[in-house]
């Protein structure tokens, strides 16, 4: 950025173990100079004695948990506009960060590095990307950015009209219902077979068959995943740009990838 501006630190928690681990983790991956403050967003009433017991001075809001991380981000973002105008971009993390990720060390400081020296208008994570011609909603889907822990600037947010999701839209993309033929809508063909292969075809660790029982918990993933799909297209469709740590930091990729190694052979 032309002028350095510090970002607000936006942690979505639902689990207990996860929450726990991942306010160590910002702590210790997020300093001061980066980040102004924290505010923890608790979809899961029951985690209010986390709060006390590993984030005091963070601000607290409690979540609806109606799309999960998403609705979490979003009502965090309602209240920090609430309760201060300073300006600056925002880091969200989800807490799946340290327990469903292999976050490194290398991949912290790619990370931080990239989210200090962004443009002025930037989406900072590290993107995922499958074949195909990709579309959600009439917008192409080249590549996205990985909503475990991302950044957007200030004027990314602005661009965004503070809203990292459209519910209408995601609504409409996932019907849901019992029938898995009619699950998801205005997909293009690619994405949609996609996405039917993540929930329901072994390639997601959670996914199954579409059944009575699972149909509202798939509908709320695929929902999710929807709302991670869009943010990207919808920031490519307004100029935002897209700042992808290892491209910025290669030296760093080899690094992570050495360190994940290490890391699989000495829990072996």
């Amino acid at each position: 950025m032309s002028s350095f501006q510090q970002f607000d630190l936006i942690l979505v928690g639902y689990r207990k173990v996860d929450t726990e681990r991942s306010i160590e983790f910002c702590n210790r991956a997020f300093g001061s100079k980066l980040v102004r403050r924290g505010i923890l967003v608790l979809n899961n009433e029951a985690l209010a004695a986390v709060a006390d017991a590993h984030a005091p001075r963070w601000e607290r809001v409690n979540g609806s948990n109606a799309l999960g991380e998403f609705s979490g981000w979003q009502e965090g973002l309602v209240w920090r506009n609430s309760a201060d105008k300073a300006p600056g971009g925002v880091i969200f993390v989800n807490d799946s960060v340290v327990t469903h990720r292999h976050f490194t060390g290398a991949r912290r400081r790619a990370l931080v590095a990239s989210i200090e020296t962004a443009p002025r208008a930037a989406l900072v994570g590290f993107r995922d990307q499958v074949g195909g011609t990709l579309a959600v909603a009439g917008l192409e889907v080249r590549s996205w950015a990985s909503t475990y822990c991302f950044a957007l600037t200030s004027e990314a947010l602005g661009r965004l009209g503070g809203h990292l999701y459209e519910p209408d839209v995601v609504r409409r993309c996932v019907p849901g219902g019992l029938d898995e033929a009619g699950f998801f809508a205005d997909l293009s063909p690619d994405m949609e077979s996609h996405l039917r292969h993540w929930l329901f075809d072994g390639g997601w660790y959670g996914g199954a068959r579409l059944t009575v029982e699972n149909a509202e918990r798939m509908t709320h993933k695929a929902r999710c995943i929807i709302a991670e799909k869009l943010l990207s297209a919808r920031c490519e469709a307004a100029a935002v740009t897209a700042v992808e740590p290892f491209v910025e930091h290669g030296a760093l990729r080899l690094l992570d990838k050495l360190q994940q190694r290490i890391k699989k052979a000495l829990a072996t």
